[in-house]
Formats: C-alpha cells, sequence, structure tokens
C-alpha cells in the first residue's frame, strides 16, 4: 500500500460509469472514537 495512490483518469471515469458504486467503510468505530477525542487532547496539550 502506498501513501499517495493513483489511478488513471480512464480507470476513474470506467468507475463512475457503473450503475451501482457503492462507497467502502473505511473507518470503524475506534477510528471515530480516536477522531472525537483526539481536538480534546490536543486542546487540553496546548493550553
Amino acid at each position: 500500500m502506498s501513501l499517495f495512490r493513483r489511478k488513471s483518469i480512464a480507470a476513474l471515469i470506467s468507475e463512475t460509469e457503473q450503475k451501482e458504486v457503492q462507497l467502502k467503510k473505511e473507518l470503524g468505530g475506534f477510528d471515530l472514537t480516536m477522531l472525537g477525542i483526539e481536538p480534546l487532547l490536543v486542546r487540553g496539550y496546548l493550553y
């Protein structure tokens, strides 16, 4: 897995032309919890 993924424009166009394009679930419960807690920790650290 590379940090910066690249797709060709032709591949992107062919994916959008499909009738049933579904989004993948990328963030789980732990990820969402950490995204909620992180700002509180950073704010406490900076002030």
